[in-house]
């Protein structure tokens, strides 16, 4: 089995935790403007902390959840080939969805809060 080298991984990761924290800010700062907050500073910093977590554990997560097997088998010049997949296939959609639902929740409390004052 091929294994890319650990700096490789680590950049990976790091993509992976940056994707997830401009969605968090991003999404933190729509919710805000939707949700007529107002929009603050150490807010926004905690959404985009909560989409990098959330995209971090999303995608990890993902790779340990046990998943039905999946087998294609398909002709290649007269051979078939099998290929079976025994993990989700997508961990991307689990961890942009993680990563944009628990700022979204954060704003839903947030704004929860500032109407019970």
């Amino acid at each position: 089995m091929f294994l890319p080298p650990f700096t490789v991984i680590l950049k990976f990761f790091v993509f992976v935790a940056i994707v997830g924290m401009s969605a968090g800010a991003v999404t933190g700062l729509l919710a805000s403007v939707l949700l007529k907050i107002t929009i603050r500073t150490p807010a926004v910093v905690i959404d985009g902390f909560l989409g990098l977590l959330g995209s971090l554990f999303g995608f990890i997560g993902t790779l340990f959840v046990p998943w039905p097997e999946y087998t294609v088998s398909y002709e290649n010049n007269g051979v078939i080939e099998t290929t079976t997949m025994s993990g989700y296939q997508h961990p991307w959609r689990v961890a942009l969805t993680v990563a944009i639902a628990l700022p979204l929740v954060h704003q839903l409390f947030r704004r929860k809060r500032a109407k019970s004052t």
